[in-house]
């Protein structure tokens, strides 16, 4: 019933600066970090990675079925999701101003963690409306993390951050 197109996946980290239109390179996530903490974000990056690209594996023109979409999120974009965010909470923070920026990210992370959790049962439930409500707040976490990026650039040894900028607003069968 609900097909979804594409959606903002959160907080995608990395340790370089991203390509065009907020998608990630292979060899941006690879790159070599400029300090600690920004080493431990790399396998992170990794992790996020995968969780979002199996959801998009399923969307816009990729889409086959709600089973399929359903089945993707549930059995790897979900479960590596939340490691991304169990790894993120074992980092240790970072001083200062990106201390602050990292904790604001958790609060991010968890947020889209849990859109994904509601995008799977809206979609199983054959729920649009949950979709819709789902692409409203990824829209608002995605401006939220737009700010975060920007002001993660202007932090103290700061480098880029990305996360795609995409929604799912599209039902139909």
């Amino acid at each position: 019933m609900a097909a979804v197109k594409r959606m903002v996946v959160a907080c995608a980290l990395l340790v370089a600066a991203c390509g065009s239109g907020g998608k990630t390179s292979a060899a941006a996530r690879d790159a070599g970090p400029a300090d600690a903490y920004q080493a431990a974000l790399a396998p992170l990056a990794r992790i996020e990675g995968e969780a979002l690209d199996a959801v998009s594996a399923h969307m816009g023109d990729k889409f086959t079925s709600d089973e399929d979409l359903v089945a993707a999120l549930e059995q790897k974009a979900i479960p590596r999701y939340r490691e991304f965010v169990a790894g993120l909470e074992k980092l240790s923070e970072p001083v200062g101003p990106r201390g602050e920026l990292h904790k604001r990210l958790i609060v991010l992370a968890h947020a889209e963690l849990n859109a994904l959790e509601r995008l799977a049962a809206g979609v199983k439930a054959g729920d649009g409306n949950v979709v819709l409500e789902v692409n409203r707040e990824q829209r608002r976490l995605a401006e939220e993390i737009d700010g975060l990026l920007a002001s993660w650039a202007g932090a103290p040894t700061g480098q880029a951050a990305s996360t795609p900028r995409s929604d799912a607003n599209s039902l139909s069968k």
